[in-house]
C-alpha cells in the first residue's frame, strides 16, 4: 500500500491526523481538534474504544453535531504514546494546549497544515512509483467507511450495518450510506476489508524515541 509506506516519512502529527481519517472516519477538522483528554484517558488500547467527539470536548464536528467514533487499539497506543511524548511537550514550550495535535510553533494542527502536507506526500508517492496519486485527505473518510462498512456486512445485517456505520460518519440521510452498500455488491474485489486498514497502520507506525 503505498499510502501507508508514504506516510511513515513524515512527522507523527501528521501520521496521526491521517490514520484518524482513515481508522476512525474524522472529518479534517475534526481530527485537527481531537481532544488531549481522550488521548490520555479515554482510549484502550487492547481493543476498539469508543469515544465521543463534539463540541463538549473542543471537537470541531460538522453542525456542532455530537457522536461516537471508533479507535482501533494499535492507533490508541500510537495516540497515548505521542500525549504524553518528550517531542509534543518541546513544541508547546511550556505552554498547554487542550488539543493532541500541535504544529511545530505549539498552534493546534488545522486544515491548511494538513492539506500542505498531503501535497508533500503526493509527491512522495509520485517520487516512489512513478503514478500520481489522485486522492484528497478527505478521501480517507470514504475509505474508511466503504472498508469498515464490508467488514460489518460479513458479519451482521445490512440495516444493522448501516445504521452503525452512520452514527460513526455522522451522517444523517440513510440513503447516502445505502450508496456504499450498492457500490460493494456490486465491487466483488473488495475482500478482507479490514486487513487493508490494519496494513496501513503497520507501515505508519511510530514509536517514541
Amino acid at each position: 500500500m503505498h499510502f501507508g509506506r508514504a506516510l511513515s516519512h513524515f512527522g507523527i502529527e501528521f501520521i496521526i491526523h491521517q490514520l484518524l481519517q482513515i481508522h476512525s472516519g474524522l472529518r479534517i477538522e475534526e481530527a485537527c481538534t481531537f481532544p488531549l483528554s481522550t488521548a490520555k484517558d479515554e482510549l484502550s488500547t487492547l481493543s476498539y474504544s469508543e469515544v465521543n467527539i463534539g463540541p463538549a470536548n473542543g471537537v470541531s464536528t460538522k453542525y456542532g453535531k455530537e457522536r461516537k467514533v471508533e479507535i482501533p487499539g494499535k492507533l490508541a497506543a500510537m495516540i497515548n504514546a505521542y500525549a504524553n511524548s518528550n517531542r509534543r511537550k518541546k513544541r508547546l514550550r511550556g505552554q498547554e494546549s487542550s488539543f493532541l495535535l500541535v504544529t511545530k510553533n505549539g498552534t493546534r494542527f488545522n486544515s491548511n497544515n494538513v492539506h500542505q502536507t498531503f501535497r508533500h506526500l503526493k509527491e512522495r508517492i509520485k517520487e516512489d512509483t512513478g503514478n500520481q496519486f489522485n486522492h484528497k485527505s478527505h478521501d480517507l473518510r470514504a475509505t474508511y467507511c466503504t472498508y469498515r462498512l464490508s467488514s460489518l456486512l460479513e458479519h451482521g445485517l445490512q440495516k444493522d450495518a448501516v445504521l452503525q456505520m452512520m452514527a460513526w460518519m455522522g451522517h444523517n440521510n440513510e440513503s447516502t450510506m445505502w450508496k456504499y452498500v450498492d457500490y460493494l455488491e456490486r465491487e466483488k474485489t473488495v475482500q478482507s476489508a479490514t486487513s487493508l486498514l490494519d496494513k496501513i497502520l503497520e507501515e505508519a507506525i511510530y514509536e517514541e524515541a
